[in-house]
């Protein structure tokens, strides 16, 4: 595998993965991307923002 950077924020706040960690979101992301009309086979630039609606 080609090296591969993951940055996980939670709130502001870096959220530390080991290599095993990062290979299950880097592979779990690239999976669904291959599923997806119109992804190029091999991105080499993935950004995901995911806002959550405060709880009322």
């Amino acid at each position: 595998m080609d090296s591969t950077d993951i940055v996980l924020d939670v709130d502001g706040e870096r959220v530390p993965m080991n290599p095993f960690v990062q290979r299950i979101f880097i592979h779990t992301i690239e999976g669904m991307l291959r599923a997806l009309d119109g992804i190029k086979s091999d991105p080499k630039d993935i950004h995901i923002s995911i806002k959550k609606e405060s709880e009322r």
